[in-house]
């Protein structure tokens, strides 16, 4: 089991994982997903797939965004 000392440490974990724990969920890290000082993800990742993933959230999120506040406002919640 010999690993690159270059790698980095997630990949590393993934490797370790995949090797001793065969029988458990060694799922693929998406980009390099990572948080500040504020704890706010990052959002910039060279990875496609996350790039993707994440604008689609966001136009999910945008939506649903919009229908709550369509609803708060028929219901008169915010006055």
């Amino acid at each position: 089991m010999p690993y690159a000392p270059t790698i980095r440490e997630e990949e590393l974990k993934n490797k370790v994982a995949a090797d001793l724990f065969p029988s458990f969920d060694c799922t693929r890290i998406l980009g390099a997903v990572d948080f500040n000082a504020k704890g706010h993800m990052n959002p910039d990742s060279p990875d496609p797939t996350y790039s993707s993933l994440i604008a689609d959230l966001r136009a999910a999120m945008k939506a649903l965004a919009a229908q709550i506040a369509q609803k708060v406002h028929e219901h008169g919640f915010l006055k």
